[in-house]
């Protein structure tokens, strides 16, 4: 079974994340503390990380600065990254660009075709 980690610091949002994914038959966990999230990855490589771009962390400014921070892993090339934003600049797709995110979801979002990009990066 696929393990996916929703990332968070609105912690209704990543545990309405979870759920959804987990009625797909994913293991989700949601996660309010990105840093947490991060400790979390260094014992269980997950498949899929969904991460919100504005989430305080210890490692960088925002979400994509925890991104390039997992992507510095021993197995964090092979994790499917998401970003999840209200708003993204150029400067943060760019950003996202240079680390291989592999998606971008702007919120609000069409849930039915945010699963249906889940189940497609987790195909590939």
């Amino acid at each position: 079974m696929k393990t996916i980690f929703c990332v968070d610091d609105a912690e209704i949002l990543a545990d309405i994340i979870a759920s959804r994914l987990a009625t797909e038959g994913y293991i989700a966990h949601p996660f309010r503390d990105a840093d947490l999230a991060f400790e979390m990855m260094l014992k269980e490589i997950p498949d899929l990380v969904v991460m919100d771009r504005s989430i305080d962390t210890q490692y960088g400014d925002d979400g994509i600065a925890l991104c390039k921070k997992i992507r510095e892993l021993p197995d964090g090339k092979r994790i499917k990254l998401i970003i999840l934003s209200g708003l993204i600049s150029n400067e943060d797709r760019e950003r996202c660009e240079e680390i291989g995110v592999d998606e971008i979801v702007i919120k609000p979002y069409n849930t039915k075709k945010f699963v249906e990009m889940v189940n497609r990066l987790l195909q590939q």
